[in-house]
């Protein structure tokens, strides 16, 4: 489409510019901001330039599939499937989190990141990242900074 304009920028350093109809923060991005920073000051700057980059009237669009109940999502301590695929060279694999638990009061989540690789040499390839992330809920951000929730 002609009328859309992609930036690639680190969106805790860099200007992100004014004059933009819609800023889309997709695929769970508030969730996985990685930053010099402290993580809720991250999600909170990343709120604030997101809405100074628009037009008046402008639309913030933030996916975000689990924000109306967190606990339910990340409340479990079984296999959770994030993805899972096969791409065009015959590799397959999968992100899972797994011993995920959540604090409804401090908004953290702690669980274990982990990835499992077939490459199409066989090569077999897993990894487990311990975590732990605090989750943006759209009252703390969205209604905090006076935005219409649609």
């Amino acid at each position: 489409m002609k009328n859309i304009t992609w930036q690639k920028a680190d969106v805790i350093k860099d200007d992100w510019g004014k004059g933009y109809d819609v800023v889309m923060l997709a695929a769970n991005f508030l969730f996985n901001i990685i930053a010099d920073i402290d993580y809720d000051k991250a999600q909170i700057l990343v709120i604030q330039k997101s809405s100074a980059a628009l037009v008046s009237g402008g639309h913030l669009y933030i996916d975000y599939g689990y924000t109306l109940h967190p606990e339910k999502w990340f409340g479990n301590a079984n296999e959770n499937v994030v993805w899972q695929g096969t791409d065009s060279n015959g590799n397959t694999g999968k992100m899972t989190l797994w011993n995920s638990s959540f604090d409804l009061k401090t908004g953290l989540n702690k669980f274990i990141r982990r990835f499992e690789l077939l490459l199409s040499d066989g090569t077999k390839i897993r990894q487990d990242i311990p975590s732990t992330k605090h989750f943006a809920t759209i009252g703390k951000y969205i209604n905090g900074l006076k935005f219409p929730v649609l």
